[in-house]
């Protein structure tokens, strides 16, 4: 199991921190934190509920023993593969919801609450599928022909229902996607490409054409920041050098 702890922070000359509560999360071999999104691992929402993002690795016991960490109406585990886990912690530390999410070629994972509750996940979906998007949003059309994969980002309100869902570019074959907010909800999506992504880049920006290039024989990538609005279209795009995560 993963232990996670948290702190608040006073003043340094008489204590450095206080522990408030620490608890483990999920099965034995939960690893929080993602090597495929960066400072996810934990995020609040007005409430101060904590939700903290893992993943679990197959570790030869039973199915029975990983559902002992589903709580509160989240998913069981996919036996025999690495899951994706999640869980939702009150400020006292009780544990609402544990949620297996799916394996690494077919997840929704949460990216994200800004600072109106809304949540933000990505699903990642085998193969090519049509008609996902909402009305009006970035993307209606799914781009990832190459590696025969669907890549949704979808906002949720604070009451769970759909805002709109936007098709994004190229995930899956990629090792990182960071979202950050502003305080009108407008989106900034940042993660990386090797192939141009027609119409993503906005004239005027840093970047705005995809720039082909090899390094030691192989093919780099660019990084792509994109600004959506709060209803899920596209304010700018630039590509950049690649190798920015945050």
């Amino acid at each position: 199991m993963a232990f996670s702890s948290l702190s608040t922070f006073h003043n340094a000359q008489t204590f450095p921190y206080e522990r408030e509560w620490g608890s483990y999360v999920g099965a034995t071999g939960t690893y929080l934190g993602s090597f495929n999104f960066t400072k996810i691992a934990f995020f609040t929402d007005s409430q101060n509920n904590l939700y903290v993002n893992g993943n679990t690795p197959p570790l030869g016991y039973s199915a029975s023993y990983y559902n002992q960490f589903v709580n509160g109406g989240g998913n069981p585990v996919i036996f025999g593969q690495e899951n994706l886990y999640s869980a939702k912690f009150s400020p006292t530390g009780q544990m609402l919801k544990g949620s297996y999410d799916g394996i690494t070629n077919d997840f929704e994972r949460t990216l994200g609450i800004d600072n109106s509750d809304n949540k933000y996940t990505l699903k990642i979906i085998p193969g090519q599928v049509s008609n996902l998007a909402t009305s009006g949003v970035w993307l209606t059309q799914n781009t990832n022909i190459s590696n025969n994969s669907t890549s949704i980002l979808t906002k949720y309100d604070a009451n769970n229902n759909v805002v709109w869902t936007t098709y994004i570019p190229n995930h899956a074959n990629n090792s990182y996607l960071n979202l950050r907010f502003d305080d009108n909800q407008n989106v900034y999506l940042l993660s990386h490409t090797q192939s141009n992504i027609i119409g993503l880049g906005t004239a005027g920006t840093l970047q705005e054409n995809f720039v082909n290039y090899f390094a030691m024989g192989f093919q780099q990538s660019n990084s792509y920041l994109v600004k959506l609005n709060a209803s899920g279209q596209k304010v700018l795009g630039t590509f950049s050098v690649a190798g920015i995560k945050d």
